[in-house]
């Protein structure tokens, strides 16, 4: 052992020897990361995008919120084109002050950017998807003039409506906090004269769900003393911050024809209550109507007065059997034959027609419009009577009747301007007056 205390043949390196690389290592690991710090803050960090349902289910009818989420590491300089979210049979809108600006630390670093509020209402049961969506970003570069830009994608969401228990039957689904069903009638409903009307008006009165939902409110009804001129409905719904609320206005005009009585039939809707999870009726009951004076004009009141005309030249025919009896049974079988194709024809029913027209005489118009098309053959050309009578009608029976004059002629010209049956198979049968000016 040497003067040190070690061993002269196996001496070591000293200890100092050992660590003297290693401050320099240090530096220059220190020095190599400096140098990537600018390469490695090249790569912009990605957006922050957020789709959070707040339920995955609900009642048809019934709002359920989704949440867009959209971060920057800067800020946006505008705003960026967010997807609508629009699906077949899932009504989708933007409440009032739907977007706010909110900012989040990601990092240690404060990121800014905006939160999108949409309410999704499904119509109907069913299952509803909402796929992805692209967004195009742009926000300011926190290094340099030009800004920083990205395409980025929303999360797919899933929606179910479904049916509350012991509400399946409900046809149409009808889901609310309240429905309520009033009437009004304009006047009484019996006793009237002919000629006299009463408008019946039902409003349906919906809170929880858009009024969009409610169906058709008036029912029809086949009465010959009543005809029922219904008017457009009018539907108002209220957008509030949270629920859908609104209103279903129908009303018709109830016009006497003639003499009869009956009663318009009630008017009733089953619908779910959110509040006690109970179906319920919503209902207006219904009313008797009555006119006075004789039934109204009909096939069977033409009948019976044709049938008169008849026995009177059955009488006459009669006579002169007494003299000619031998005549009697040929004569009887043409006078029948005549008069059932008289009245059968094509030109008896244009003719009553024009003379309902004529009178101004709205109930014997419709009643004849009605025989005479019947009578004419399949390829006849005419115009549109059906709008040209219902002009007549609005005239007589809208909000804000127009001169009635100019209808009643445009009806009668229409008229008198189809081809009659006799016209179109004579001229089928006889030949050309000028035969060489044709072949020419």
């Amino acid at each position: 052992m040497d003067e040190y205390g070690g061993h002269q043949y196996r001496r070591f390196p000293a200890p100092a020897l050992r660590h003297r690389g290693g401050p320099a290592m240090r530096r220059l690991l220190l020095a190599l990361l400096l140098l990537a710090g600018p390469a490695l803050a090249q790569t912009p960090p990605t957006p922050i995008v957020e789709t959070v349902l707040d339920q995955s289910q609900t009642v048809p009818g019934q709002s359920v919120t989704l949440r867009l989420n959209i971060l920057v590491p800067t800020w946006m300089p505008n705003p960026p084109e967010l997807p609508t979210f629009e699906t077949p049979n899932l009504r989708v809108r933007v409440p009032p002050r739907g977007s706010t600006a909110i900012s989040r630390q990601v990092d240690g670093q404060n990121w800014s950017g905006i939160s999108h509020r949409y309410l999704l209402t499904p119509m109907v049961p069913g299952q509803f998807v909402l796929p992805a969506q692209k967004i195009e970003l742009t926000w300011a570069d926190p290094d340099g003039p030009a800004p920083l830009t990205a395409t980025v994608q929303t999360q797919p969401v899933t929606l179910t409506g479904t049916v509350p228990k012991g509400a399946e039957g409900l046809d149409p689904f009808i889901a609310a906090k309240s429905l309520v069903l009033t009437q009004d009638l304009s006047g009484p409903s019996t006793g009237l004269t002919p000629g006299a009307s009463v408008i019946r008006t039902v409003t349906a009165k919906i809170e929880g769900t858009s009024p969009i939902v409610l169906p058709t409110l008036m029912p029809q009804f086949d009465l010959p003393a009543i005809r029922a001129y219904p008017a457009s409905p009018q539907v108002t719904e209220d957008d509030g911050a949270e629920e859908l609320s609104g209103t279903r206005v129908e009303s018709e005009t109830l016009m006497a024809l003639g003499g009869g009585q009956g009663s318009a039939p009630p008017i009733s809707l089953d619908w779910l209550n959110l509040g006690t999870g109970k179906v319920e009726t919503a209902s207006v009951p219904g009313f008797d109507i009555s006119v006075t004076g004789p039934p109204p004009k009909s096939a069977q009141t033409a009948q019976q007065r044709d049938w008169r005309l008849i026995l009177t030249t059955l009488a006459l025919v009669l006579g002169v059997a007494a003299m000619l009896r031998g005549l009697w049974p040929r004569a009887r079988d043409a006078a029948q034959t005549h008069r059932q194709a008289r009245l059968a024809s094509e030109a008896y029913a244009r003719s009553q027609l024009l003379a309902a027209i004529s009178r101004r005489d709205y109930p014997q118009t419709s009643r004849w419009l009605e025989d005479w098309r019947a009578r004419l053959p399949a390829g006849v050309p005419m115009q549109d009577l059906s709008e040209l009578f219902a002009a007549v009608g609005a005239t007589l029976y809208a909000a804000q009747p127009a001169a009635p004059t100019s209808s009643w002629e445009a009806l009668a010209h229409a008229v008198r301007a189809t081809p009659s049956v006799w016209g179109r198979s004579n001229r089928q049968i006889l030949p050309a007056l000028n035969p060489g000016a044709q072949a020419r």
